[in-house]
C-alpha cells in the first residue's frame, strides 16, 4: 500500500515536452485531463501537473487556452490559434459558397471546435469584409439578414435578374428592379444595360397587350412581330395574282422588300467578307444564262448555278454568300432542309448560321459599283 502524501519527482523536461506535444498536435482542443491520460512520460501524471505545464506554455505563446464548453467545465488547449481557424473555415465557406450567406447561416456550416455565436462570426465577418476579399451583400426585404460573398452585391443582382428571368420570363426594367432592391436604381440601370451590351439580356419591344419594353434571357422571336406584316401581305399577293401579275414579279419584289428592310441573304450584313468571288467566274453571267429573266429577278437553282459554275464547293459557297453580302445577290433559303439526304443538303449553301439556301437571283436597283444598298 502506498503511503498518503508521498512526494511526486517533479516532472523532467522531456516530460513537459511530451505533455506540451500532446495538446499542440491534438486534432481539437484538449483539457489537461485529456492530456494527462494520453501521455506516455517517465511516471504517471496528474492533471494539475499537466494544467501547470499547459498555462505555464499558454503564458509564453506556445499554446492556446479556450474557454470551456459549458459552465462547469475545464479550460481547453490548443495549438492553433482559434481566431485563425475560424476565419480560414469562414474564407473557405464563402469561397465555395453559390450564393450570399448571412452570420447564422455560416454558425451551422463552419465545423468550429469551439464556442461560436453569430456575434463571433459576425465580427469575423466584417474583418473579412474590410480586408476587400469578400462583400457585405445587404438584405433583400425588410426582414432580411445581410449576407457574405465573395462576390459583390452587383455580381449578386445579376444572378437574382438571371433567376427571375429563368422563372417568369420576360420582365420590365421596374419589375428586375425589386428583385434587387439592395441596388439603387442607377446602378440596376447599369447593370441591366451591361447585361443587355453583354448579350446577357435582350429587350423585347412592345407587342399586343404589352405596351412596355420587356427584357428577356433569349431574343424576341421575329415571327411574332412580322405575324401583321405576313397576314397583309398574303392579302396583297392574293389581290395581285387575282389580277395575273407574273410570279416571278411577286418573287423579285418581295425580295426586294425584305432587302429594303436591311436584312442580307448571305452571311449575314455584319460580318466581314468571307473571302472575294472565284475571280475566273462570272456569277452573275451565269445566273443570266441559266434564265433570261434574271435582270428582272428571276430565281434560279443553286444546283443548276453549281453545275455550270463547274467549281470546288468551297469556292462555289463562299463566292456565293460574300456577292449576297455586297448586295450583288439575293438568297432564297429553303424551308426544311432536314428533310432532305446529305447529298441534297451538300448541293446547296449554307451560311454560319447554318442556314441553307436553294435558289438565288440577281439584287435589284444595286449600286453603281456593285455594292450592297441595304448592307
Amino acid at each position: 500500500m502506498a503511503k498518503a502524501g508521498r512526494t511526486l519527482l517533479p516532472l523532467t523536461a522531456e516530460d513537459s515536452a511530451v505533455i506540451l506535444q500532446g495538446a499542440a498536435q491534438a486534432a481539437d482542443p484538449v483539457t489537461a485531463k485529456q492530456v494527462a491520460s494520453q501521455v506516455v512520460c517517465s511516471r504517471a501524471v496528474k492533471e494539475a501537473e499537466v494544467a501547470e505545464v499547459l498555462d505555464r506554455a499558454v503564458s509564453d505563446r506556445g499554446l492556446f487556452r479556450l474557454a470551456p464548453k459549458t459552465a462547469k467545465g475545464k479550460p481547453r488547449y490548443w495549438g492553433h490559434d482559434p481566431e485563425e481557424v475560424l476565419a480560414s473555415q469562414l474564407r473557405a465557406t464563402l469561397q465555395s459558397a453559390g450564393a450570399p450567406l448571412t452570420a447564422k447561416e455560416l454558425l451551422k456550416i463552419v465545423s468550429s471546435a469551439f464556442p461560436t455565436s453569430v456575434a463571433e462570426i459576425t465580427r469575423h465577418l466584417e474583418i473579412l469584409s474590410a480586408s476587400g476579399d469578400f462583400f457585405l451583400i445587404p438584405a433583400g426585404t425588410a426582414k432580411g439578414l445581410p449576407g457574405f460573398w465573395n462576390r459583390s452585391p452587383r455580381d449578386w443582382g445579376r444572378v437574382l435578374i438571371r433567376k427571375k428571368l429563368e422563372s417568369t420570363g420576360g420582365q420590365t426594367a421596374e419589375q428586375l428592379a425589386k428583385v434587387a432592391r439592395f441596388l439603387s436604381v442607377q446602378e440596376i440601370t447599369v447593370l441591366t444595360e451591361e447585361m443587355v451590351t453583354q448579350r446577357e439580356l435582350y429587350r423585347h419591344p412592345p407587342l399586343g397587350k404589352v405596351k412596355k419594353i420587356l427584357l428577356s434571357l433569349s431574343p424576341p422571336r421575329p415571327e411574332l412581330y412580322l405575324q401583321q406584316v405576313a397576314e397583309q401581305l398574303k392579302q396583297v399577293v392574293t389581290a395581285l395574282r387575282k389580277e395575273r401579275v407574273p410570279e416571278d414579279q411577286l418573287r423579285r419584289s418581295v425580295l426586294q422588300l425584305v432587302g429594303d428592310a436591311g436584312i442580307s441573304y448571305g452571311a449575314g450584313g455584319d460580318q466581314a467578307p468571307l473571302r472575294s468571288p472565284a475571280p475566273t467566274v462570272d456569277f452573275e453571267q451565269l445566273i443570266r444564262t441559266l434564265d433570261p429573266g434574271a435582270d428582272r429577278g428571276a430565281l434560279v437553282g443553286i444546283r443548276d448555278l453549281r453545275r455550270l459554275a463547274a467549281v470546288s464547293k468551297e469556292d462555289f459557297d463562299t463566292s456565293i454568300l460574300e456577292l449576297s453580302r455586297q448586295g450583288r445577290l439575293s438568297l432564297h433559303r429553303h424551308d426544311f432542309p432536314a428533310s432532305l439526304s446529305d447529298q441534297e443538303r451538300d448541293d446547296l449553301v449554307v451560311d454560319r448560321q447554318g442556314t441553307y439556301y436553294v435558289g438565288v437571283a440577281l439584287r435589284q436597283n444595286r449600286t453603281a459599283n456593285g455594292g450592297s444598298d441595304h448592307l
